[in-house]
């Protein structure tokens, strides 16, 4: 389970690095005497403060109306392009170069704001505890794609040993801040806050086939999954570049030293979680979104694959019978039907994508005029491939066609999570101790619960975001009269859960406005293939609240 310390993930991990066997062990860092994890965690910094904020989409703010307002009507325009139904010419190929002159316009309204808008100043660097650190940098990470954060919980694969046999596995994502001194080397597991399990570590050349969902797609070496994980990850979250390259240079006070240059860098490797903890995980996956035995609705593509295509059955001999119960309404499907809530959701998420890159494109040495234009259009290109771009490892589709309800529920997860650090803290709990109105002091997790619930005329269907389970009713909410203070590690004075309630709506409407505007709900159609029901037309909305517990 992840460390009491750290409950900046909305959802538990299954990690016991002693039930995983050796695979193909990683080098030990060379050249100094290394730092005990236990002296680490009590480790001063001073540096550059990391952002963790996104791209506003507030117009509110005159000095950044302008850029929003270009960024958007330049996405736009690329991702309609784009689209199935852009009216893209079929004998013409979709690249940056090709789509340039029917952007023009837009690049060069863009590059004429940011001409006007002056860069904002670099903050001065600031003392930090070396473990706050760790909550920023796992919400930038795992904020970066829907596919990076679950290969962070952990996915199935094939491990291939030749070209024709493989085992079948548990593969998790591990980024590992490494710390190095003229003293010394230190290195932690983000999530576990142990040192790294190097012994579990995949060889960089080894072959393996990811097999969620999604996430399915051709073998491919443990490098280059890695490869295209940095490409996205710096292009969703800039900031990250340079610490998953050479490194960014800070100062280090390390108990027992005096303080000294250092250099903080991020590595991602993937490992085998092993059989014993394969199996509790399966168990778990398969209680919360067991495999569908609906049919899909006609028009829904690569759903019957190939003969030999794996599905839970492959792992039949190594989980017990667990009673599991029918899937119900998690094994049904839906499709998203208002368009204009869909257009939305899309051009939200190109635009956060692409706006991510205003401040290193603005702040950059002055470039040839073409160059520049090309510069933005690649970059639009890019932000666009991750809402209409073709089927692969990372793409954003779950609007565009019906979709499992057991799908739906962990990608708005996601965007929930994604929307802000500080929000996917809420959402994974943080310690407090509370004070209700005509109670007393209490002490528990406070989090954040967000629903997903499905309508019909006849039913309701009410799913917590956090776990994928179906509940009979809505959690009691905390009242907005209720006083909170956060406990050790948090310096914060007491607050209501009003005040609270205000950060998260403000960060939602901020930087998720399709995902707020689902408080209000968007019709669907819920496909129930095994009922006598058929297709239904329903409504999903999403309501979201404290707890303690």
């Amino acid at each position: 389970m992840v460390s009491p310390a750290v409950r900046s993930l909305p959802w538990p991990l299954v990690v016991n690095p002693a039930l995983a066997p050796v695979v193909d062990p990683s080098p030990e860092p060379e050249g100094g005497a290394i730092i005990p994890v236990a002296t680490l965690k009590q480790a001063v910094c001073r540096m550059v403060p990391l952002a963790a904020q996104r791209f506003s989409f507030r117009l509110d703010q005159p000095q950044s109306a302008a850029v929003v307002a270009a960024v958007r009507q330049l996405i736009e325009l690329v991702i309609s392009l784009r689209s199935p139904t852009g009216g893209w010419p079929a004998d013409i190929p979709q690249t940056p170069d090709k789509l340039a002159p029917y952007v023009s316009e837009e690049v060069e309204v863009l590059l004429d704001v940011l001409a006007h808008t002056p860069a904002a100043p670099c903050p001065p660097p600031t003392l930090h505890p070396f473990l706050d650190l760790v909550p920023t940098l796992l919400w930038l990470i795992a904020s970066s794609s829907y596919e990076t954060m679950h290969l962070l919980e952990g996915v199935r694969a094939r491990v291939y040993a030749t070209d024709a046999q493989f085992s079948l596995r548990i593969i998790r994502l591990v980024p590992v801040l490494e710390l190095t001194t003229e003293s010394g080397q230190a290195a932690i597991d983000l999530v576990t806050l142990e040192a790294p399990a190097t012994h579990l570590y995949l060889s960089g050349h080894a072959t393996l086939r990811l097999l969620d969902n999604d996430l399915d797609n051709q073998p491919l070496s443990v490098n280059q999954l890695r490869q295209q994980l940095v490409q996205v990850m710096g292009q969703a979250q800039p900031e990250l570049t340079a610490w998953l390259g050479a490194g960014s240079e800070i100062t280090a006070l390390i108990p027992g030293q005096p303080w000294q240059p250092a250099r903080v860098r991020l590595r991602l490797y993937l490992a085998d979680m092993g059989p014993q903890e394969a199996k509790a995980l399966l168990m778990a996956m398969t209680a919360v979104t067991p495999p569908p035995t609906s049919v899909a609705p006609q028009g829904v593509a690569g759903i019957d694959g190939p003969t030999g295509e794996f599905t839970l059955d492959d792992f039949a001999d190594t989980l017990p019978d667990s009673g599991t119960p029918s899937p119900g309404i998690l094994g049904d499907w839906l499709t998203f039907i208002d368009e204009i809530w869909i257009h939305n959701f899309l051009v939200c998420y190109g635009q956060r994508l692409l706006g991510q890159q205003v401040s290193g494109l603005s702040q950059g040495p002055a470039a040839e005029a073409t160059q520049l234009a090309l510069t933005w259009v690649q970059r639009a290109y890019g932000a666009a491939s991750g809402v209409v771009g073709p089927n692969g490892l990372f793409k954003q589709t779950f609007v565009h066609e019906p979709v499992l309800v057991a799908d739906v529920w962990p990608r708005l997860r996601w965007h929930m999570a994604q929307t802000s650090a500080r929000l996917m803290q809420w959402m994974g709990g943080l310690s407090a101790q509370v004070l209700t109105p005509g109670g007393g002091w209490q002490r528990g997790s406070l989090q954040l619960r967000s629903l997903m619930s499905l309508t019909t005329e006849s039913h309701r269907w009410v799913i917590d975001l956090s776990s994928g389970k179906l509940l009979p009713a809505s959690p009691e909410a905390l009242e907005h009269g209720t006083v909170v203070r956060l406990l050790a590690g948090y310096d914060q004075e007491p607050v209501t859960i009003a005040d609270l309630m205000t950060l998260i709506n403000q960060d939602l409407y901020d930087y998720a406005p399709a995902l707020a505007a689902l408080g209000q709900g968007t019709p669907i159609h819920l496909h129930r293939m095994e009922t006598a029901e058929g297709c239904q037309v329903g409504r999903l909305a999403l309501d979201w609240y404290f707890t303690c517990h």
